[in-house]
């Protein structure tokens, strides 16, 4: 009895584990491997790249291809890289920012893909339905 009454123990910690670290969510897989760059492209409700590296305090910018009408709202969650909750950008009207990370980044270990990670979704001005886009990863150094 003792037994069973450790392995549910163990059970119930280890799935407490995976939920607060976010195992227990569907995140977002990336299309693509992350590339670092200063620009992220939008077309049709698909960012290019669609995972972009970043160096803390790098300007990114996110432009809206010249044959796409739409304006498009850049949200992230209460964890994010820049000042604003939400941005928007169309073609006619890029939106650089400058990427800081929060209090939570920390480099290396296993932190480093999780807590630097920025998740953001994309949406079309006068849709209600997001588009999700993995979102932006800090990385050490400086560019």
């Amino acid at each position: 009895m003792k037994i069973f009454k450790l392995y549910s123990l163990l059970l119930a910690s280890l799935l407490m584990l995976m939920i607060a670290c976010g195992g227990g969510a569907t995140r977002y897989r990336a299309k693509h491997p992350k590339i670092h760059a200063d620009n992220v492209t939008i077309t049709d409700c698909d960012a290019n790249p669609d995972t972009v590296d970043v160096y803390d305090g790098q300007t990114l910018t996110w432009t809206v291809a010249p044959t796409d009408p739409n304006t498009y709202t850049i949200a992230f969650g209460d964890s994010r890289p820049i000042p604003p909750k939400s941005i928007t950008a169309s073609n006619s009207s890029p939106n650089a920012q400058r990427i800081q990370k929060d209090s939570l980044c920390r480099y290396g270990g296993w932190a480093y893909g999780g807590y630097c990670q920025y998740d953001y979704t994309l949406t079309k001005k006068g849709s209600s339905t997001p588009c999700p886009d993995p979102g932006v990863h800090i990385i050490p150094g400086g560019g």
